[in-house]
């Protein structure tokens, strides 16, 4: 990862939505390696929640979030995806980005915990899950539990980080976060 140093500094002094996002996305476009670009996506979905949740705060009416009683980064993914989509079902990662066959579709990354994902269902049940796994993906990479030598560990992250994507993209047409 080659970025210029003082260009981040600059940056993060100017911690707005829009220009975070879009930032950070430029930079996983830039990035060759997948697990690179997963880092770079989610650094953009993470200050999502972490410097943007004021506003949805709590989802009362999240069912998922009630039925699991989470707590913590997981319960403000779910609440983040939760708000964002809601029930709309136009953000669907199963037609743009998975298949039938991904790694994220056929086996959850938490074998702890039912996170089993339902290929094509766009419920935001299933898109917690989804996006549940991503963190999961998430924490190994952060906390070393994965060194990245197995051919489905190579393939879960190409896909987190191609769903991240996507998911961005959505968020700033959504939005209407392009930048001027």
């Amino acid at each position: 990862m080659n970025y210029d140093l003082d260009d981040i500094l600059i940056y993060n002094h100017e911690l707005n939505t829009p220009s975070f996002i879009n930032r950070w996305k430029q930079f996983g476009e830039k990035e060759k390696e997948s697990v690179f670009r997963f880092f770079c996506y989610y650094t953009a979905f993470n200050f999502l929640y972490k410097y943007g949740n004021s506003d949805y705060e709590k989802c009362a009416d999240n069912a998922f979030l009630q039925e699991k009683k989470y707590r913590g980064d997981r319960c403000q993914v779910c609440d983040t995806v939760y708000y964002i989509i809601g029930n709309e079902r136009t953000f669907n990662p199963f037609t743009s980005v998975l298949n039938r066959e991904s790694e994220l579709v056929t086996q959850p990354v938490d074998r702890r915990e039912d996170l089993r994902v339902t290929y094509g269902d766009c419920s935001a049940e299933n898109i917690q899950k989804l996006f549940l796994n991503i963190y999961r993906i998430r924490c190994n990479l952060y906390h070393g539990s994965k060194e990245m030598r197995a051919w489905r560990d190579k393939a879960i992250v190409k896909e987190a980080a191609d769903v991240l994507k996507y998911f961005i993209e959505y968020i700033v047409k959504k939005y209407d976060m392009h930048e001027e």
